[in-house]
């Protein structure tokens, strides 16, 4: 498996816990698609629509994914263990670009939820400092993305002709990415919310699906299973101030076949946090986090 440093664009929605799709790679631009009789990864066409199939969708439309998992605390001499679950609704808006590329747009909204009972919190009891904080959900994106044979680049999730794995009828496409970075969040303005003057996170994401389903031309976007796992400081919000440990984010999640396989109660709660967002093309305009939420409810900002 190839590792890579994380790009700019991930290091913005990696803050949020939320998944981007930037793929791009080196390649001439004119290609045509012939339908092989095998997965032929070493082909650079075979390889994007692959890739778009797996992730998102080769045709222009909304492709959903719902996702669930826990949080769990890395405190040097306890037990690592989940402090606090998570569940989420991302959204991509796929079209073909009209020169053998694709262009995507993603967003993504996530509600904390009780790691046990799995109902959605308002508060919480933070254990390590006994005390009950607010919890602010968080949302990332939008994030544009250029998955196209004559693009250069590196990917949120590594280029798409890397770290891919084939066994049988079984794909698996796996990418980890770190960084370090100036946080956001600075001690000497947000004392509560910042862990530190930098900000260091590490990711692991893997896409599951079928070769026989990413060969078939009459699919436009492939069934996926998602594992995806994030090392990073303590959510702002948890008002941790400058410890040493850190958390480590874990879910799993699959693709969506159409809107109506969301769960009933999973739209309502996203929708109580940003109303519009299953539905709208661009529910909101500002870059997002849940780094940035925390510093615009601080600073008295209202996002757009």
């Amino acid at each position: 498996m190839k590792t890579q440093k994380l790009t700019r664009r991930y290091a913005l929605a990696a803050a949020g816990g939320v998944s981007l799709s930037v793929a791009t790679a080196t390649a001439t631009a004119t290609r045509t698609r012939a339908q092989p009789q095998t997965l032929d990864l070493s082909d650079p066409a075979t390889n994007l629509d692959a890739y778009v199939k797996l992730r998102g969708s080769t045709a222009d439309e909304t492709v959903y994914q719902v996702y669930s998992g826990n949080i769990f605390q890395a405190v040097p001499g306890e037990v690592p263990r989940p402090i606090i679950g998570f569940w989420g609704l991302q959204k991509a808006n796929w079209r073909p670009d009209g020169a053998g590329g694709y262009l995507s747009t993603d967003y993504d909204l996530g509600l904390y939820v009780d790691p046990d009972s799995r109902q959605i919190l308002s508060t919480w009891d933070n254990p390590l400092t006994g005390k009950s904080v607010d919890v602010l959900h968080y949302r990332s994106g939008p994030s544009d993305g250029v998955h196209s044979l004559a693009a250069e680049g590196e990917s949120a999730y590594g280029t798409f002709t890397d770290n891919w794995q084939v066994s049988g009828d079984q794909v698996v496409h796996e990418t980890t990415l770190w960084s370090d970075r100036k946080n956001l969040l600075q001690p000497e303005a947000y004392p509560l919310g910042s862990t530190g003057e930098r900000f260091r996170t590490s990711m692991s994401y893997s896409l599951m699906g079928r070769a026989s389903e990413l060969l078939d031309p009459t699919i436009s976007k492939a069934p996926c299973s998602y594992i995806w796992s994030f090392i990073a400081p303590w959510p702002p919000w948890m008002e941790m101030g400058q410890r040493d440990d850190f958390v480590v984010w874990r879910w799993v999640g699959h693709k969506l076949m159409s809107r109506s396989e969301i769960p009933q109660d999973l739209i309502d709660g996203v929708e109580a946090v940003w109303p519009g967002y299953v539905d709208d093309k661009r529910p909101w305009e500002e870059g997002s986090s849940g780094w940035h939420q925390y510093k615009w409810l601080q600073d008295g900002h209202t996002p757009t």
